[in-house]
């Protein structure tokens, strides 16, 4: 029986950290540069969720 469900399940969580990080930097990277418009409070939103994921990458949760 194969047993390796935890780390198969850590892989994904990191994965999805990395690819969570690289969809909100690519957001705040196309309203920098005037191709996207959207709210303060969006954006700061989005900063927010980038410290967020960066911490948990580094561990820092």
């Amino acid at each position: 029986m194969h047993q390796s469900g935890n780390s198969d399940t850590q892989a994904v969580d990191n994965s999805q950290r990395y690819s969570s990080r690289k969809v909100v930097s690519a957001l705040l990277e196309v309203n920098g540069r005037g191709y996207w418009e959207t709210s303060e409070s969006n954006l700061q939103l989005l900063r927010d969720l980038y410290q967020e994921v960066e911490d948990r990458i580094e561990g820092i949760e």
